[in-house]
């Protein structure tokens, strides 16, 4: 091969390569090489509780259920708590239903309110 002036080409030496060493051995201590902690599996979240609902029994004329200033009507689907009973026994129009009243919602249940207009009261039986 020719370079560019005419001249032959002279023989490049390739690079020679250093030999590779293998990094040096650590000593052995007398404590244990520290292990990693096992990972856990996340905690899986708790399922949301089974919704209850409720049934009324008696003469009240409307009855309904309040929480939080949400009404809920007869098999509505509740979450499981706490909720005021609150009735109508008047059938004059206009009559205001009334605070009477709390009922229990337990998961997957179903509670039954019972109410008495001469009493003008609504429990949970």
């Amino acid at each position: 091969a020719l370079r560019g002036g005419g001249q032959p080409a002279a023989e490049e030496p390739a690079p020679a390569e250093a030999p590779v060493e293998p990094p040096p051995a650590e000593e052995a201590s007398a404590e244990p090489a520290e292990q990693p902690a096992p990972q856990q599996a996340p905690a899986e979240p708790e399922p949301a509780p089974a919704p209850g609902s409720y049934t009324v029994q008696g003469n009240a004329v409307e009855v309904f259920l309040k929480s939080a200033g949400v009404r809920y009507d007869a098999g509505a689907q509740l979450q499981p708590g706490r909720y005021d009973i609150w009735a109508r026994f008047d059938k004059s129009p206009g009559a205001a239903a009334i605070r009477v009243g709390v009922a229990r919602i337990e998961p997957g249940a179903t509670a039954t309110i019972g109410c008495d207009a001469s009493l003008t009261l609504c429990r949970p039986l």
